[in-house]
């Protein structure tokens, strides 16, 4: 299919009145604002396309395009509308598509009277998701992941759906929740447990919809005042992203399911409430004043019994261990440098849980100080978010724009490895650099040649006397033999500060100077990188970071997410597209100024000389899911090639590597003519093509006398076969 037709086909999707926009191979939008960039407007999506001609197109659902979807997926997905409709009755035709992954997709007529369809995930059943307000699909004939591209099943016009249907994927209204007041109790604190221990054995597939039920589940138990909404948010955040799930996902999931989840509160089974008291977790007619557990006679005769509330000689409330809880202005002074510490948006419920607020006159004063500072002007109310405050920043740092304009200003701070430069990309003062990548893609090898680029000793365009260069993972020797494969002596390398360290890094960077992390290793709690990037970009004033993250294969992202996207200007993604052979791509540059928009381009390159060099495969280009197959072949092929190259080495030339039957005789080639055949038939599995035409010649003799050029000609064809000429 010729790159023009996804081009050709978004504009006739726009001009019928459907916004669409573009998006990568990994259906992910590639426009500023996302799916809100959707647009009919032909001209923008003329512009869009001329940048990226093979971009898949996105369509935005809901009432900008009056229409919903409804989204079957395999396995399970087609089995279980089969269920539905012998019980609801069937669909009705109408527009409909095969995704790439072998799923379907019905297209049905916005619905009038009010009625709102939300995207939802296996609300219907599992399997079935709905794409309405605030979603997209992608449209044919765009490429999917799999190769398989979309295609439309039936052109049908495009109907409303049937009211059994409406009824199932419709929002209902909500209802209206309190909480009752209550902090993390033993029964909240089992059941978070559970749901953690359940989201953590989730297979493939089936992790976000146990995630949203986990979610709806533990959002119960908030109404019902057995959790606080962040506990159960920070660990359900953290579990699903030691899954794998991307940050963007898991926090609408949790979001949407909590917000469900609290429509219905959800109490302890039995009658009895937990409580935690002087560091005793029971229940309420269970636990005596002294704190311990009551006796059976203790029961009986106190099964009426509340634990009293602590209190030090002044009558100040204290915790299990004495210590008094202040209350008035040390809580207040307290509070206010709780605030200025991060100045960031909070909510209420976090000032609670970071000052260890139970008492519920404490909460009530926290409330009142809040209150007061939205009044002094220090923070302001988030619209739209209840128990949401904002730090006011008052004082404005303008940016003095107006004289930077000569070239030499203009120039690069730092050199870029495998001609990024040459694309225009810049990297400016307080810049932030990631360079997310499998491991064994090359990683330390680009972070190296970066080092080795920029310091003065080694580059004569070197810019740094002395840099930092923090490592997680190589000792001495290890970080020596990798600097002296670059082969200069060693003493040029002494301003490369080497520098052991796993984490805080803000405290330690030089703001001025070019400091490289190689790698910001993260275990668990994967959400905390975007924090950590934030925290050293406040930090740098003329410096620039380099940061290399660990990505799982298949992803452009590290493994805390999109997370890691905020901050950084440029975003390169590293990944091994087969043993030995890598791929960069570009998924994020900011400062660019040449006319060709970088983002979305690719290279390929191979890690050599001990790690020292990064040989350039190809130019700068998008690539295609297909493409990228095909040109992994050709490694792989490659691969092949140089290893028989290597066995043979210790073979003469003149040695036989083949043998073939010729009117009862024994005719061989040698290796040196087989060499000459793979450097002319570059691509074609030589060998393999030789060896079974040998094999051939035996079994059913098809060779004459001239038997040497019906060979060669026999891999001349193969190989226009394979270039499909």
């Amino acid at each position: 299919m010729a790159l023009s037709d996804n081009t050709s086909a978004a504009l006739k999707y726009a001009e019928k009145g459907k916004p669409v926009f573009p998006c990568n191979l990994e259906k992910q939008p590639i426009t500023s604002n996302g799916f809100k960039s959707a647009t009919t407007k032909t001209s923008k999506v003329s512009e869009w396309w001329k940048e990226t001609p093979t971009a898949s197109i996105g369509m935005a659902t809901g009432k900008v395009s009056s229409l919903w979807v409804l989204d079957v997926d395999m396995p399970e997905g087609p089995g279980n509308l089969d269920a539905l409709e012998k019980e609801y009755g069937p669909l009705p035709a109408t527009l409909t598509q095969e995704t790439g992954g072998g799923g379907f997709q019905f297209f049905f007529e916005w619905p009038g009277n009010g009625t709102e369809i939300r995207n939802s995930a296996s609300k219907v059943s599992k399997g079935i998701d709905v794409r309405g307000n605030g979603g997209y699909v992608i449209l044919p004939p765009s490429p999917h992941p799999s190769g398989t591209p979309y295609k439309w099943l039936k052109t049908d016009p495009i109907v409303p759906a049937p009211t059994w249907l409406i009824n199932l994927v419709k929002k209902q209204p909500e209802k209206k929740s309190t909480p009752i007041s209550g902090t993390n109790n033993a029964y909240g604190q089992q059941a978070l447990a559970n749901e953690i221990v359940a989201l953590s054995c989730s297979g493939e597939g089936e992790r976000n919809d146990q995630l949203n039920r986990s979610a709806y589940s533990l959002g119960q138990l908030i109404a019902g005042g057995q959790l606080d909404i962040s506990s159960v948010e920070n660990s359900l955040r953290g579990a699903a992203s030691g899954l794998g799930l991307k940050a963007s996902e898991i926090e609408k999931t949790i979001a949407s399911g909590i917000r469900s989840g609290m429509n219905e509160p959800r109490y302890p089974q039995n009658e009895l409430d937990y409580v935690e008291f002087n560091g005793q977790i029971g229940q309420i007619g269970q636990i005596g004043q002294n704190g311990h557990q009551r006796t059976e006679s203790d029961r009986i005769g106190q099964a009426t019994d509340k634990p009293p509330v602590l209190t030090d000689n002044d009558g100040q409330p204290t915790d299990s261990n004495g210590g008094t809880r202040k209350i008035g202005e040390g809580l207040k002074s307290a509070l206010k440098a709780w605030i200025l510490m991060d100045k960031r948006q909070f909510r209420i419920q976090d000032a609670y849980n970071d000052l260890d607020i139970r008492n519920r006159q404490q909460k009530k004063n926290v409330s009142d100080y809040l209150r007061k500072f939205c009044d002094d002007g220090l923070i302001e109310r988030s619209n739209g978010q209840r128990g949401v405050f904002l730090y006011k920043e008052s004082v404005c740092s303008y940016i003095p724009f107006i004289d930077v304009g000569s070239k030499k200003d203009m120039d690069s701070i730092i050199s870029l490895p495998l001609g990024l430069e040459d694309l225009g990309i810049q990297t400016m003062p307080g810049n932030i650099m990631v360079v997310a990548g499998e491991s064994n893609a090359g990683k330390t090898s680009l972070l190296l040649n970066i080092a080795k680029d920029n310091l003065k000793e080694l580059s004569p365009t070197g810019q740094y006397d002395t840099l930092k260069y923090f490592s997680s993972e190589m000792g001495p020797q290890e970080l020596h033999n990798r600097v002296k494969a670059f082969q200069e002596p060693m003493n040029k390398w002494a301003g490369m500060k080497a520098i052991e360290r796993t984490g805080d890094f803000h405290q330690v960077i030089d703001p001025d100077g070019l400091n490289i992390i190689d790698f910001m290793e993260v275990h668990n709690e994967f959400y905390l990188v975007g924090e950590w990037i934030r925290r050293i970009h406040e930090t740098l004033n003329d410096g620039v970071c380099v940061i290399a993250l660990q990505k799982k294969s298949g992803s452009d992202f590290g493994r805390s997410g999109e997370i890691s996207l905020e901050k950084p200007r440029l975003y390169l993604s590293i990944s091994e597209v087969i043993k030995g052979y890598s791929s960069c791509k570009i998924v994020k540059a900011k400062n660019y100024i040449a006319e060709r928009n970088p983002n979305g381009l690719e290279k390929d390159f191979r890690v050599t000389n001990r790690g020292a060099m990064l040989d350039e495969l190809t130019d700068w280009r998008y690539v295609q899911y297909a493409e990228r197959k095909k040109i992994n072949q050709e490694y792989e092929l490659l691969v092949k090639q140089e290893y028989s190259e290597y066995a043979e080495r210790s073979i003469p030339g003149d040695d036989y590597a083949y043998t073939f039957c010729v009117n009862g005789d024994e005719k061989p080639v040698t290796f040196r003519q087989v060499q000459q055949w793979r450097d002319s038939y570059k691509g074609l599995d030589v060998d393999e093509v030789l060896k079974k035409l040998a094999e051939d010649s035996f079994d059913k003799p098809f060779l004459t006398k001239n038997w040497f050029f019906q060979v060669s000609g026999m891999l001349g064809k193969k190989h226009k076969l394979y270039k499909g000429e």
